[in-house]
């Protein structure tokens, strides 16, 4: 905006750039899913010595002469409820130990298992914005930087980026037509050097939905037309098939249906098919003469 600061470089500039984006496509981070996996081993090494250790211990306790012991074993709250040290027997206050240690190892592996299972779902950005990013990081050609050190590199484990923004149509032909936009779109910044620009998204469902229309349509025109002229059984029957298989892709291509959507609007598909074409397969066949 005209009278803001202007960045260049540095964290502010990547910010800005970040920022700007209405659809926020430029969201996009690393999930360091390495280093997730050596904090989640390192968390279950803890609970197994923890598990393990405990299980000794209540083996010592069924094996042993202490009294106690063996009352705790049969009810927690005798192990609780005894607030005097000298009340407890070593393997009682060893066993309270270690419970307690496994309950708050417990909470911080479960909780970040959980937070783990949440960022799994997120995914991988899209290969325009994410290339739009990095000449942003690291200029045309590569060579102007505005981070140093191993932030330069930030971006280049593509495999281990997410986006925060899912896109709204995950379809195959709304990716294709995103990533190859053919018209320039608005630009976002007033400065010369920012040549980042932005094309509303509606136009990508408009058209989107336009050519959805239009293939469905053919695949209903087509096969009545194809199938009233041409007269062969075999011919026919090969059409058919030829055109179910066309179905079937058009439906995993344009849509975001799910597998078993596919399957039964494909069986919908061919049961119209064979139903149009049935009765005059009849027909076609020769009459023997009598």
């Amino acid at each position: 905006m005209p009278g803001s600061a202007v960045f260049e470089d540095g964290y502010p500039a990547i910010t800005d750039f970040i920022a700007r984006d209405p659809d926020h496509e430029t969201y996009i981070f690393r999930r360091f899913s390495r280093l997730t996996a050596t904090v989640l081993l390192g968390l279950q090494g803890e609970l197994l010595s923890v598990e393990h250790e405990l299980r000794k211990l209540e083996q010592e306790v069924q094996r042993g002469q202490d009294v106690d012991a063996h009352l705790a074993m049969r009810s927690w709250p005798r192990v609780v409820d005894s607030t005097a040290v000298d009340a407890k027997s070593d393997l009682q206050k060893r066993r309270r130990f270690l419970a307690d240690s496994a309950q708050a190892k417990l909470k911080e592996y479960h909780e970040t298992l959980l937070r783990q299972a949440q960022i799994s779902e997120l995914e991988i950005p899209r290969s325009r914005p994410l290339h739009t990013y990095r000449v942003e990081l690291n200029g045309a050609d590569g060579e102007h930087h505005k981070l140093d050190g191993l932030e330069e590199h930030m971006l280049d484990d593509q495999a281990d980026l997410v986006t925060l923004a899912a896109p709204k149509n995950r379809d195959a032909l709304s990716n294709f037509i995103c990533d190859h936009w053919p018209f320039p779109g608005k630009r976002l910044s007033p400065h010369e050097w920012d040549r980042t620009r932005h094309f509303d998204g509606r136009k990508v469902v408009l058209l989107v939905s336009a050519l959805s229309t239009t293939i469905a349509s053919a695949l209903l025109v087509a096969p009545v037309l194809t199938l009233y002229f041409v007269t062969s059984p075999g011919a026919r029957l090969a059409l058919v098939i030829v055109f179910i298989l066309l179905f079937s892709l058009a439906m995993s291509l344009a849509t975001n249906a799910s597998r078993d959507s596919i399957f039964a609007a494909t069986a919908a598909y061919s049961a119209v098919l064979v139903v149009f074409v049935s009765g005059n397969l009849a027909n076609a066949t020769p009459s023997t003469p009598g």
